[in-house]
C-alpha cells in the first residue's frame, strides 16, 4: 500500500499545482478544457476551438471571450487568445 500512497500524494501535488492554470471552453466548460500556457494564451484540443471565438471559463465564474490564434488540426491543438487575468501558467 505504500506505493499507492505515494501514487495519491503524487497525483494530488500535480493537482494543486496545475489546477489554477486549467480552464473550460465554451460556456459552462460544454466543448471541453485547456491549460493556460502563458499571459493571454490558452492551449487545448484544435476540436474545441473550430469555431473561432469560444468563451473560456475560469475558477470563480469569471468567462471571458476568447479568439483561436492558431490551431493545428493535424496535431490537434490550438491556441487561443483570451484575458487570462493573471492567472498563472501551467509549470
Amino acid at each position: 500500500m505504500a506505493g499507492l500512497d505515494g501514487i495519491a500524494a503524487a497525483v494530488q501535488a500535480v493537482a494543486g499545482s496545475a489546477g489554477p492554470a486549467v480552464v473550460g471552453i465554451g460556456q459552462a466548460w460544454a466543448l471541453g478544457s485547456g491549460v493556460v500556457i502563458g499571459e493571454g494564451l490558452v492551449l487545448t484540443n484544435a476540436h474545441n476551438a473550430g469555431r473561432g471565438d469560444v468563451a473560456v471559463s475560469f475558477g470563480g465564474d469569471r468567462t471571458v471571450e476568447g479568439h483561436v490564434a492558431g490551431i493545428d488540426v493535424d496535431g490537434e491543438l490550438a491556441v487561443i487568445a483570451a484575458d487570462t487575468g493573471g492567472a498563472a501558467p501551467l509549470e
